[in-house]
């Protein structure tokens, strides 16, 4: 019994076309939504279109926005959390012990 397995496409999606690189950009995009063309042709414009990434600008932009900046990530790095998070350090017994004091590297 045989199992299959789905992969990614692989690498091979952005690829320029070398026969539309004398189009324009407003010319690819007019051709790209011309629907008296075949739909394998009007296929060919909308991979160029990407390649050259104008298409789906909007939903890069919007994926953008919700990453977070490498700025953000820098200061979250560090050891303690801030205080914003609202977790008092010493709990409501007073200080807890550090589990792994005294354990060295190997206790994380």
């Amino acid at each position: 019994m045989f199992t299959w397995l789905l992969f990614s496409k692989g690498g091979k999606q952005n690829i320029r076309d070398s026969g539309l690189e004398h189009l324009t950009l407003e010319e690819l995009k007019q051709l790209a939504k011309d629907k008296a063309l075949d739909a394998a042709e009007r296929l060919r414009y909308i991979k160029e279109l990407k390649a050259r990434k104008e298409r789906n600008k909007q939903k890069r932009r919007d994926q953008d926005k919700k990453k977070p900046k490498k700025k953000d990530q820098d200061k979250d790095q560090g050891g303690e959390e801030p205080a914003s998070y609202g977790i008092d350090p010493d709990g409501p017994y007073g200080p807890q012990p550090n589990p792994c004091q005294g354990m060295g590297p190997m206790c994380r």
